[in-house]
């Protein structure tokens, strides 16, 4: 019928409906493939075209990128075709679906990734519409969608890592580009006009720390140090950063034999800040982190490097001190009633 020289859409249609009212489903999904196809190289005409092609991606993974394409050309032709309560549920449908799979789609992390991905496009869009209130709910739907997508592809990269060095960094380079989109997309709204409470802002801010150790991860595979520094700074700007958060960076850096010692030390030097700032602090862990930069300054043997080894030190005379008054349940009371600083760290 498609390939016919008296090829018109209506027939599409036509057949579309005689299928679902026959109850024929593998016929309905194959005439809907094709009334995609047509409308988005020839574009939607009629409003209920439109709302019959937002079923297809549902009943065709391999369709919801077109279906994508043509709400996203809508928008920007202003049609009314689709709208905003079609949008909506075009939207928590590939949610809904992406999270189904979670569970029920075996080794599909891409697939599941796609779909989140599409979730939070339509989503997108679905916010600019101009009857929508963008509220908190929807703003914890977009980072929720935004950071599961570029999580699947990190968990899929990992899976389908291969002999071939050169195909695993090309796919590991696109993976750090959707990483840098993400934490981008959650950083734009915590710092915007944000009206999330306080559970989702920690949500939001837990998201932006693993994709800090993502991005290191990514960093260490493709051997790409330069990207390290600024990833920590970037980290070290946010509200809250669990220390575990430095930690993992700091492990993976140091498992690394060709890691600079610069970008180490540079990791090192952010958990020791981190734990004194925050007042977080695990004297088994402050000893062995002291321990690894003092050891680096020392081995450099520069002056500048020998006073930041000794300045070092004398924090750790001072949180040892801390530490022992800690245990003290006298000193524990006074503390209570006059709370000490952490000791500074600028040297």
């Amino acid at each position: 019928m498609v390939h016919a020289s008296n090829f018109n859409k209506k027939m599409l249609l036509l057949a579309t409906r005689l299928a679902n009212e026959s109850g024929m489903k593998n016929l309905l999904l194959s005439v809907l493939e094709a009334l995609l196809d047509a409308s988005v190289r020839e574009g939607v005409e009629a409003e209920a075209e439109a709302i019959t092609l937002s079923l297809v991606p549902w009943l065709s993974r391999g369709a919801h990128a077109e279906a994508l394409s043509l709400v996203t050309a809508l928008e920007a032709k202003q049609a009314s075709a689709v709208g905003t309560k079609d949008v909506s549920w075009l939207w928590r449908t590939a949610y809904n679906t992406a999270v189904q799979g979670c569970s029920e789609w075996e080794n599909l992390e891409d697939s599941i990734s796609d779909l989140f991905d599409v979730a939070r496009q339509l989503l997108q869009i679905y916010t600019r519409c101009p009857a929508v209130d963008t509220d908190a709910e929807l703003q914890m739907f977009l980072i929720n969608a935004s950071f599961a997508g570029a999580a699947g592809r990190v968990f899929a990269s990992r899976r389908l890592a291969s002999n071939t060095a050169a195909e695993d960094a090309d796919r590991w380079r696109l993976v750090a580009q959707e990483v840098v989109s993400c934490r981008n997309c959650i950083g734009q709204i915590i710092s915007g006009a944000s009206t999330l409470d306080e559970e989702g802002s920690e949500r939001a801010q837990s998201f932006l720390s693993i994709l800090s150790v993502f991005g290191v991860e990514i960093a260490c595979r493709l051997k790409t140090w330069n990207c390290v520094p600024e990833i920590i700074e970037d980290t070290s700007r946010a509200q809250k950063v669990d220390i575990g958060t430095y930690e993992a960076i700091t492990d993976l850096l140091w498992t690394e034999k060709d890691c600079p010692i610069d970008v180490l030390s540079t990791a090192l030097e952010a958990i020791l800040h981190a734990s004194l700032d925050r007042a977080v602090l695990s004297v088994e862990k402050f000893s062995r982190w002291l321990r690894a930069i003092c050891t680096i300054l020392l081995a450099r043997s520069a002056p500048a490097d020998r006073t930041k080894a000794i300045g070092y030190v004398e924090q750790a005379v001072g949180v040892l001190q801390d530490h022992a008054a800690e245990s003290d349940p006298q000193v524990r009371r006074a503390r209570h009633a006059c709370p000490m600083r952490p000791p500074s760290m600028s040297i």
